[in-house]
């Protein structure tokens, strides 16, 4: 019965929206990889952090081009925004409290969270890139190795988000700060594993998680460097 609930509670609340987005449009995640462009990496976490207590999102420039290809409205992209917040408020309640509790808070949040974007909205820009593609599902101890590196990726991710959004500079320099440690939590992790087994630096999947976190690192340096 546990494993039942865990299931369909589709616990990651941005991938939720998301799915729900897409769906209303006619379209489904492995759209992302054919229309949008996304890698089908990205696709595949986004998937199994419906069914696991994962945090996985897209990093603004991929929410960007997934609201423009698909057509998202304004109040679309703020949901998604606002998703991406909740869900960042979830990840750090599953540290103190159990899963259910700390999902139920952030569905109750989410709404709250909503209205408040609302008074923020601004734009998006950009042109979204279409190329054809399948998704590859794989697993194997490498890549199930990958994935426990890549929690701490998403934890930066969300850290990320939390820091562009704050209005208070201190909160921004904090959660930058913490994003930025993170990101090199993730490439030393990445390097380590890659130096036990040299490899992976022709596997596509390290590959593509080795580039993703040098360019969010990157960026996170950027957004360090005037404060």
């Amino acid at each position: 019965m546990k494993q039942h609930a865990e299931e369909s509670a589709r616990w990651n609340l941005f991938a939720r929206e998301l799915e729900d987005r897409l769906r209303e449009h006619g379209w489904n995640f492995n759209d992302l990889v054919s229309e949008a462009g996304l890698h089908p990496e990205k696709v595949r976490r986004l998937k199994r952090s419906l069914i696991q207590p994962k945090f996985h999102i897209l990093n603004p420039e991929e929410l960007e081009q997934v609201s423009m290809c698909f057509a998202f409205t304004g109040d679309e992209q703020i949901r998604l925004r606002a998703a991406i917040l909740a869900t960042a408020v979830e990840e750090t309640l599953m540290n103190r409290i159990d899963p259910e509790n700390a999902l139920h808070a952030a569905e109750e949040l989410f709404p709250v969270l909503i209205r408040a974007l609302q008074q923020r909205f601004g734009q998006f820009r950009g042109l979204a890139a279409t190329r054809r593609m399948l998704v590859i599902e794989e697993s194997s101890p490498i890549h199930e190795a990958i994935d426990l590196i890549l929690e701490r990726f998403d934890q930066a991710m969300l850290a990320l988000y939390l820091s562009r959004q704050s209005q208070r500079d201190y909160e921004h320099l904090e959660q930058a700060t913490l994003a930025h440690t993170r990101f090199a939590d993730v490439l030393s992790d990445l390097n380590a594993l890659c130096a036990a087994d040299p490899s992976l630096a022709r596997d596509e999947t390290w590959l593509f998680w080795h580039q993703e976190t040098q360019k969010n690192l990157q960026a996170v340096e950027e957004d360090l460097s005037p404060l």
